[in-house]
């Protein structure tokens, strides 16, 4: 499974959770993110939270739906500049 982009993020206490899946008292995550593939109007972007040990911590699932703002209706297809990025983004560069 490819995960183009990845980046380290300190854990702040607003990213902490009851459980205790992430600790903010000096924890480091790796976030691993992709697009999960264009379902027509919608665009699933994938996030996994691995721990300093290397150990996922939790997963995150977000759909995004482009929207016409003036006209409050879902665009077909997204603004060139806003393809040429996705297309980017997807290849991970």
């Amino acid at each position: 499974m490819q995960w183009p982009w990845r980046w380290g993020k300190q854990v702040l206490p607003q990213h902490t959770d009851h459980a205790g899946v992430m600790w903010h008292g000096g924890e480091n995550v790796e976030l691993r993110s992709r697009i999960a593939g264009a379902e027509g109007l919608r665009l699933p972007f994938e996030t996994q939270f691995i721990t300093g040990a290397g150990q996922l911590a939790a997963e995150a699932l977000v759909t995004l739906a482009l929207v016409d703002r003036d006209r409050g209706k879902p665009l077909r297809r997204p603004p060139e500049p806003l393809a040429r990025a996705l297309e980017t983004l997807t290849r991970g560069c």
